[in-house]
C-alpha cells in the first residue's frame, strides 16, 4: 500500500471515530434532558420510541468511534476477513 493511500486511510478512520464519538456523546445529551451540541432530527427521534433503543444504539456508537479513533480491532472482524477469500478477492462481512 502506498503512503499517500495509507494516509488517507488513517485519515478517513480517524474522522468516522470523531463522528461517531460526537453523535454518542451528544446522544447521551439528549437521553438525560440536557441540550444537545448538535441539533437532532424529530424524524430520528420518532424512530426511538423507548429510552433503552437510545442508550444502546448510542452506546455502540461511542464504542465504536473509540476504537476506530485507537485504532483497535475486534478479534471477530479479523477473523472474517482473513478467514474468507476467493480467488484473488477479499470478502469483507
Amino acid at each position: 500500500m502506498s503512503k499517500l493511500s495509507n494516509l488517507i486511510m488513517h485519515v478517513c478512520r480517524l474522522f468516522l471515530g470523531v463522528v461517531f464519538l460526537l453523535a454518542g456523546i451528544n446522544g447521551y445529551f439528549v437521553i438525560f434532558g440536557l441540550e444537545p451540541f448538535i441539533a437532532t432530527s424529530p424524524e430520528a427521534m420518532a424512530l426511538f420510541q423507548f429510552d433503552y433503543l437510545l442508550v444502546v444504539e448510542k452506546s455502540l456508537e461511542i464504542i465504536c468511534g473509540i476504537l476506530l479513533i485507537t485504532n483497535q480491532k475486534t478479534g471477530r472482524v479479523e477473523g472474517m476477513m482473513i478467514g474468507k477469500r476467493a480467488g484473488s478477492k477479499w470478502l469483507c462481512l
